[in-house]
């Protein structure tokens, strides 16, 4: 996760890093995680397409990254650069100071396959088959928006999740305390 440790607004994003409306959806989120600070978490799941290597092949390097402490680091060249070759790859994890060796076993191993093929089923449960999709506290957002209307859902969000504070909720519970009303299927 990125952002604040008890955010008032939780997005969890489905992505593709081979997908242009989530690289737009991407920076408007990075943009969004400098404007509301600690009242807001971005989660980010892969939601690679079956058989698509380039895709699969970027999301595992995100995940191999993030094993050594530079997932959004990676995330953001992926998402700049959409070409996912080994020699881009690899390039990527010299300029991050990665241990490139056993970033490039991470690959060629799969040692990332099982977490992509994870959050890929945990979307398809949720009826989630291509990105980008946000849950936002638990609401659905499907496709890409701007960022007015990002700013519209937030400030929105945060004014539930400040009633609720208001009635009592803890903001450690927040999160818990939402999810409660979020669906849990398609």
């Amino acid at each position: 996760p990125q952002g604040g440790a008890l955010p008032l607004v939780t997005v969890v994003v489905y992505s593709d890093y081979a997908c242009p409306p989530c690289a737009r959806t991407s920076k408007v989120l990075e943009h969004l995680l400098e404007d509301y600070g600690d009242d807001l978490r971005v989660v980010f799941r892969s939601l690679t397409v079956p058989g698509f290597a380039d895709g699969e092949r970027a999301a595992e390097a995100a995940l191999a990254a993030g094993a050594q402490g530079q997932f959004w680091a990676m995330h953001r060249r992926l998402f700049s650069e959409a070409r996912f070759d080994r020699v881009t790859l690899k390039a990527h994890a010299k300029a991050l100071g990665l241990d490139v060796p056993r970033f490039l076993d991470d690959l060629e191993l799969g040692a990332f396959s099982g977490l992509r093929a994870q959050h890929r089923r945990q979307a398809i449960g949720l009826g989630i088959y291509f990105g980008p999709v946000a849950l936002v506290n638990g609401r659905p957002v499907v496709g890409y928006r701007d960022e007015t209307a990002w700013h519209d859902l937030l400030d929105e969000e945060i004014l539930t999740a400040r009633t609720r504070m208001q009635a009592g909720t803890p903001r450690a519970d927040l999160y818990t305390a939402l999810q409660a009303d979020a669906g849990t299927g398609p």
